[in-house]
């Protein structure tokens, strides 16, 4: 039972900015993958100042760093292709049905999204997936304590205007 990243992890790890990754959040105070999840997505977006990079899209990565640094097994692949699939989430998976999540993921593997991970189709059968939820309730617990710490599922993508500024990429931008 691997995790293919952790929340110490150096941003580096998870390389969506290509090689630079780590320097360019680094400009941000982002340095460990668990500094991206606890970050306002709205405010890592604008800092970014990248076309095509958006508060949605921040939350995506941490939904994939979710999955993989609390689902042992599943890698940066299986996290794109779950999100795809509307599992967002450890939770998510714990309370999916294997055999609809396998068949939506048959679909979406044959859609133009999806093809550049058919070779891995063999991934994603409906035991596989049910080892994986396997995987996911065993350290539901571990999952459970974290997310009180990461909420960024349920929050909004930048503070409450009330809510005190946090050093590094937590704080709210200047409005």
């Amino acid at each position: 039972e691997d995790y293919y990243l952790t929340l110490g992890a150096s941003i580096a790890d998870f390389p969506v900015l290509g090689n630079d990754t780590a320097k360019i959040f680094a400009g941000l105070g982002i340095h460990t993958v668990e500094h991206l999840l606890l970050a306002y997505s709205q405010f890592v977006a604008d800092e970014l100042k990248r076309p095509g990079i958006s508060a949605q899209t921040v939350r995506l990565w941490q939904s994939h760093m979710s999955l993989m640094c609390f689902v042992p097994g599943v890698s940066l692949n299986d996290a794109q292709v779950l999100a795809a699939n509307d599992i967002t989430s450890p939770e998510a998976l714990f309370n999916a049905d294997a055999r609809l999540v396998a068949a939506e993921i048959d679909k979406f593997l044959r859609t133009d999204r999806g093809r550049r991970f058919a070779s891995l189709r063999s991934r994603y059968t409906r035991d596989r997936i049910a080892e994986l939820q396997q995987f996911a309730r065993t350290h539901r617990k571990r999952w459970q304590e974290a997310r009180e710490h990461f909420t960024w599922l349920e929050r909004p993508t930048r503070p409450a205007p009330a809510e005190a500024t946090y050093s590094g990429a937590r704080r709210a931008p200047a409005s």
